[in-house]
């Protein structure tokens, strides 16, 4: 990733989403996904006031994701219509 964002140009900032500070996280619960990308959009929301996107592959939505209902939660963008979202 580093040297991507060199190539192009882009300013990087690497953060610790502080995931394994979260103990509903280290409990491994099938959720542990949904944990994990609070403590991350919280982070990030925490150093932005810009809007905050998410990627998610349409086969993402056959299985369970808690990740997405985190991101929902939050105000993610999400590249992802609105229709295609569950819950």
């Amino acid at each position: 990733m580093r040297a991507h964002a060199r190539r192009h140009g882009w300013a990087l900032t690497e953060i610790d989403a502080g995931k394994f500070s979260d103990p509903r996280y280290l409990r491994n619960p099938l959720n542990r996904c949904y944990f994990c990308k609070i403590n991350l959009y919280d982070r990030i929301a925490g150093l932005t006031d810009r809007s905050i996107a998410s990627g998610a592959n349409l086969d993402d939505l056959g299985d369970v994701r808690p990740g997405l209902l985190a991101a929902g939660e939050r105000q993610v963008i999400c590249n992802l219509p609105t229709r295609w979202k569950r819950r």
